[in-house]
Order: structure tokens, then C-alpha cells, then sequence
């Protein structure tokens, strides 16, 4: 039973290596916390606000070797409840801040001199804050301004990566802050285990099983 234990556990160490390496994540994909965003209230209704990213497209070219930034849609984090604002009854981001100037805005995410940010929960290379001028000017969007065709990156050779650069940075809202909204106090339902975990226990316990029997 420890053998087969063993080996059912180095073939999914061996699977998820190989999965990791052909799927970009972010850098931290563990759960968010309260640490990770400010909530705010509005109309009566609190709000959870996160500061999800320096840039608002779904693809940023970080160098001239065409190496880019991938954002994380909200629904990354499955039942976690983040949303784009302005969809699914949650107001939209500027009509949340309504009546407030970017500094002060900018003052709801510092604690203690620090930005309150999870760029490393939904980028795949940005993870710090390095300047305020979106937020100070009270550039802002939710929903993003550039959508990722649906082809793969690696087939793309770099006429095409050039190309796709420049549509871009030359779309407007694409160089704004992204921020994520959610209502504050909602149960979250606990996400159901994973066919492959349910999988490989159904193999030890048909394995458990033979053994018993034999």
C-alpha cells in the first residue's frame, strides 16, 4: 500500500511540474486577505476594493525581448466573489469613490505608509506599487481596456508581438490601475475538492480494497 502510495504521489508531483511550467499563474495564488484590500462603503453598502494592478489590459510587454505581464481576471479566484465593477449589481468604480479627490482616495490604501495592494495575487511579473499618479488622478478602471486574443502567444512570431505591443499601449485606459470590487460580508461557499484529488483516492481505495480481499 506505501508503494503504491508512493507512486501514485510522484506521478502527480511529475504531472503538476509539467502543468506549471506550460500555465502562467500569478505569483501568489493563495487566497487573498483582509491585509490585501480596503473596504469602503458607499450608499450605505460596504465594498471590498482591491488594487489589482499598475496596468488595465489583460497582456503587457514588460522589455524588448517580448517577455509580458499577464492580469488576472477577478473570477481567477473561484467563489471569492470578485467582480468588475459595474457588472453583476456592483456600482461602477468611480460612482463607489464618488464625492472624494484622488489624494484622498490614495489615502484609503496606505497603512502606515504603505500601499494597500495585491498586484502578486493577480499579475504574473508586477507585484509592488511604483508610482501614484493613476490614482491621484483618479485614472481608474475595473473592466479592462485590452483583451487577449484567443491565440496562443507562443505560435506568434515577432512581427505579430511587435504588432500586438503597439495596439496596446496605443489603446486608451490601458495604462490605468485596475481595481476589483465585491460586496463586503458575503459568504463565500467553500469550492468543492478537484476531480484529480477525488481521482487519486478512488485509486487508494480500490487499491486498499484488493488488498483486503486478496
Amino acid at each position: 500500500m506505501i508503494k503504491l502510495f508512493s507512486k501514485i504521489s510522484f506521478t502527480l508531483c511529475f504531472l503538476f511540474m509539467g502543468v506549471s511550467q506550460a500555465t502562467i499563474l500569478p505569483l501568489n495564488s493563495n487566497a487573498l486577505t483582509s491585509d490585501d484590500y480596503i473596504v469602503h462603503n458607499y450608499d450605505g453598502v460596504d465594498y471590498d476594493v482591491v488594487w489589482a494592478s499598475k496596468v488595465n489590459t489583460e497582456r503587457w510587454y514588460t522589455d524588448r525581448d517580448y517577455n509580458f505581464n499577464t492580469l488576472f481576471a477577478p473570477s481567477y479566484y473561484e467563489n471569492s466573489g470578485w467582480a468588475y465593477a459595474g457588472q453583476d449589481g456592483i456600482p461602477d468604480l468611480l460612482t463607489i469613490f464618488s464625492g472624494l479627490e484622488g489624494s484622498e482616495i490614495e489615502s484609503l490604501f496606505k497603512s502606515n505608509n504603505t500601499y494597500v495592494h495585491a498586484f502578486s495575487h493577480w499579475n504574473s511579473v508586477f507585484d509592488e506599487v511604483t508610482n501614484n499618479n493613476d490614482i491621484l488622478n483618479k485614472d481608474m478602471k475595473s473592466t479592462w481596456s485590452w483583451f487577449a486574443p484567443d491565440v496562443d502567444i507562443n505560435s506568434m512570431n515577432l512581427d505579430d508581438k511587435k504588432s500586438q505591443r503597439t495596439d496596446i499601449s496605443s489603446t486608451s485606459g490601458t495604462t490605468y490601475d485596475t481595481f476589483y470590487v465585491r460586496k463586503s460580508n458575503v459568504s463565500v461557499p467553500v469550492p468543492e475538492p478537484s476531480t484529480l484529488i477525488i481521482f487519486v483516492f478512488g485509486i487508494i481505495a480500490l487499491a486498499s480494497k484488493k488488498r483486503l480481499f486478496n
